[in-house]
């Protein structure tokens, strides 16, 4: 028989495991910025704060103040400041202080984030503020100087000088008399508040002070300093130092409310409780990771205790140790953010840990915890299947399997010039196939390719500077690549061969990125520009762009009309521009700090900005632009994905000689798919320059011999009108686009086989051909009758030529060196084969 007691207890608890999930849509979109769907993410934890009745826990954060339920961990309210910069929350929990756009200090209610009080002074040299325990006060650390104004008519009251370096800490005494300050010059200082006078100099610290506390009766100071392994506590009445000595980086203190235990967080995730007086170790608490602890605080009665890291925020049984429960969704900053092409999951890349989330419920899915590994400034990316996540965390590759959410490789490659760079950029990109990976790392000079995510098969040399960023085209025959040399470089794919080098850039290169159908690249970078490189004339168009000092990322709309663009540090903005025309379309404000990396959706309908505040931003693409002629459907659009393109005109080739009249195929609504639609819809089409052999490669209705005979039939049409003469001149070039320069044999792959290979070539006319492969003293072991084949491209594994790495015996051959030759006519040629089992 359950008592009431334990009833009441069940229902809490039920309540507890279901409300938060009846909130998981409704608080990620509390006050979202215009054109804003989605937030993920809550953001990165800074300050803690309880209630004085204890029922509410207040969370700081870079992209605004969360409350909660300080019980059950339910969110109470959000107040969104990414116009403003948070100072600080009231000692009562009733106001908090924010620098706005115009550098005024503002005082505001936390309970509907009312204007107070406003204050004009000195925010630019501002590193610390505070609020007296009766919300009368507030005291600001402004360069080596503080700063007191009263609240409530907004006048300055007084100023103290004394330091020599800039004033880092501050904490009023419980009762508001006493102020004392940390400073850069490794002194703490109290002050006399009512007469602003000096009261006491402590000079036993040894760096920076970062923290400075008072015990709840205000007898005692206890001081931290950064990057020491010391507890300084300054007996207020005798003058007397205790200092604790630890032996780790202390990160964060906090008095219980009795004065009696000091609990104290370090920078590598521990969390402990030790006895004021006799030091003694009390308890500990597991569960944050290898990670700072950034803030701490005890319940107004002891019985429980709050902190927060970089991606963590917990409640503990003050007394047990154990953990009461997690409130999740605050992370650290993001560095990279990338979509899953088939699935609705993002995943997002910070100090490490990479997180997966669901982009319909916000809620997080998974996650691969990095451990050692230093994921600052990564770059992730999805294999085209969903099912591997490529990241970089500087200076290595890891490989993920996203379906178990483990760990599968850390590639390495050789090539290139190493460099002293700190490796803050970093390229990543899978080729559209998902054949190869591409790398790039700013201590680095080479471009990096691994076949299937996993085997080192080329190193492109060229650039004489670290690379930053790497993008197969859409057809994935060429690879771009950006470098702090200033350039923009473009490979050959199937033999690394440095086909172009774009020059324009007056500083580093950031980020390169291809339009839909590959005609244009776009490269933006440290000079504050975004230039716009037609891959056919391999002219340049510049944005320079409104963001503060660089651009950091660019992504290309998957129409190819517009690019979004973000800053870097120091700009919270995301700004949308018009590629035809350059102009600024829209600027978009609703992060709290620096915006890293900007994303598309595979659909294209949304697109994602990672800050450093902690959060992502999913905005509506449709709603944030005019896009009415994105839309509207053309009639030659006849597959309907918004753009004129080669699928449509292989959609046509499909339905061709179909009748009916609800055939969108049929263009000119004769009833029948013929001719006269195809030509439509090749004097439509957008874009073709380089994107033909994508389809060759993955469509055979696409190649010479077909476009030949829709030509002779064209040829045939009377009275041609001017869209079907335009229509033969678009298939004349394409055949001239599809039909190769020259035959070659090209490098297989993977190499070294293992042993079976895909042999690559391609045919400038139409010919027989032989493969032939030989041991190293020249023993004929297999010979492989392709026949007759079209001029094209063979270069991907369904149209090149494929050993199993057997002989003409079906036997298996020994590891070693080989060599395959083609003979094609009159061409033949050699390379060299690798096995090894």
């Amino acid at each position: 028989m359950k008592t009431i007691k334990q009833v009441i207890l069940i229902i809490l608890y039920i309540s507890v495991l279901f409300l938060p999930l009846s909130f998981a849509n409704d608080y990620m979109k509390w006050d979202l910025p215009e054109g804003a769907k989605l937030r993920i993410g809550k953001g990165e934890v800074s300050n803690l704060t309880y209630s004085p009745d204890g029922t509410r826990l207040i969370v700081e954060c870079d992209n605004g103040i969360w409350t909660y339920d300080a019980q059950t961990g339910v969110e109470l309210s959000f107040i969104s400041t990414y116009d403003r910069d948070i100072l600080g929350v009231s000692p009562n929990g009733e106001m908090f202080v924010t620098v706005d756009i115009e550098n005024r200090y503002h005082i505001r209610s936390m309970e509907d984030d009312s204007l107070i009080s406003e204050i004009q002074g000195d925010t630019t040299h501002r590193r610390t503020a505070v609020i007296s325990p009766d919300g009368n006060i507030f005291a600001a650390g402004i360069g080596k100087t503080i700063v007191l104004w009263d609240i409530v008519s907004g006048e300055k009251i007084t100023t103290l000088t004394g330091h020599t370096g800039s004033v880092d800490s501050l904490a009023f005494s419980p009762d508001g008399n006493t102020l004392a300050s940390g400073n850069w010059h490794d002194t703490v200082r109290l002050w006399d508040v009512a007469t602003a006078t000096q009261k006491k100099v402590l000079t036993n610290h040894r760096n920076s002070i970062s923290k400075v506390i008072f015990s709840p009766d205000g007898s005692k100071v206890a001081s931290i300093s950064s990057n020491q392994n010391r507890v300084n506590i300054l007996d207020v009445i005798s003058d007397r130092n205790h200092p604790i000595q630890l032996e780790e980086n202390i990160s964060e203190i906090a008095f219980s409310p009795d004065g009696s235990t000091i609990a104290i967080g370090n920078r590598y995730g521990r969390l402990y409780l030790l006895n004021v007086d006799t030091r003694e170790h009390i308890t500990d608490f597991f569960g944050h990771k290898k990670e700072s602890v950034y803030t701490i605080v005890f319940s107004p009665d002891g019985t429980k205790l709050a902190s927060g890291s970089s991606d963590s925020l917990f409640t503990w049984d003050a007394n047990s140790g154990e953990r009461i429960f997690s409130i999740k969704g605050h992370t650290t900053g993001i560095r990279a953010v990338a979509f899953s092409p088939v699935r609705d999951i993002l995943a997002t890349g910070s100090l490490y840990q990479i997180n997966l989330w669901n982009t319909s419920s916000t809620e997080r899915v998974g996650h691969f915890y990095v451990n050692d590994w230093y994921n600052l400034f990564s770059g992730l990316v999805f294999s085209p299947d969903g099912n591997i996540l490529a990241s970089q965390d500087g200076r290595e590759t890891h490989i993920w399997d996203v379906n178990l959410q483990t760990h599968l490789a850390i590639l390495t490659g050789n090539g290139g010039e190493n460099l002293t760079s700190s490796a803050f950029f970093v390229g990543l990109d899978y080729s559209p196939d998902g054949q190869f990976l591409a790398g790039g790392y700013e201590y680095n000079t080479a471009v990096h390719i691994w076949y299937v995510g996993r085997t080192h098969i080329d190193a492109f040399i060229g650039h004489t500077a670290g690379v930053t960023s790497v993008k197969f085209s859409p057809d994935g025959r060429i690879l771009a690549s950006g470098s702090n040399d200033q350039t923009v470089r473009i490979w050959d794919v199937s033999t690394g061969y440095n086909i172009s080098t774009f020059k324009g850039h007056t500083d580093r290169v950031h980020c390169v990125d291809f339009n839909h159908d590959g005609s244009i690249l776009a490269s933006c970078g440290k000079d504050n520009s975004i230039f716009f490189w037609d891959m056919s004339s391999e002219d340049s168009r510049v944005i320079h762009s409104a963001h503060r000092d660089e651009v950091r990322k660019i992504a290309f709309s998957k129409e190819g009309k517009y690019i979004v663009s973000c800053g870097g540090w120091d700009d919270s903005s995301v700004k949308v521009w018009y590629v035809n025309t350059g102009e600024l379309v829209r600027t978009l404000k609703g992060h709290g700090y620096s915006v890293l990396d900007v994303v598309f959706s595979a659909d294209g309908q949304t697109f994602a900005s990672g800050s450093m505040d902690g959060t992502v931003l999913l905005w509506d693409y449709n709603s944030i632009l005019d896009t009415k002629d994105i839309q509207e459907k053309s009639r030659e659009d006849v597959n309907s994905d918004g753009v004129v393109d080669l699928q449509d005109l292989i959609y046509i080739a499909i339905q061709f000689g179909k009748t009916g009249t609800e055939n969108s195929a049929d263009i000119n609504n004769d009833g029948v798919v013929n001719i006269e639609d195809l030509l439509l819809v090749a004097a439509a089409l957008e874009g073709v320059n380089n994107a033909p052999r994508k389809f060759v490669d993955s469509n055979s209705i696409l190649n010479p011999t077909k476009l030949q005979q829709w030509l002779t039939q064209s040829q045939m049409l009377p009275n041609k009108t001017s869209k079907q003469q335009k229509g033969i001149a678009v298939l004349e070039s394409i055949i001239l686009m599809l039909a190769p320069e020259n035959t070659m044999l090209l490098p297989n792959y993977p190499n070294p086989a293992n042993p079976e290979t895909w042999i690559p070539y391609q045919l400038k006319i139409p010919s027989n051909v032989t493969i032939r492969i030989y041991t190293a003293n020249g023993e004929l072991v297999r010979i492989i009758e392709v026949g007759l084949q079209p001029a094209g491209i063979y270069h991907s594994r369904s149209r090149a030529a494929y050993w199993d790495g057997k002989n003409e015996y079906g036997e298996r051959v020994a590891s070693g060196n080989y060599f395959y030759t083609l003979s094609s006519g009159q061409f033949i040629a050699t390379r060299k084969l690798l096995i090894r089992k």
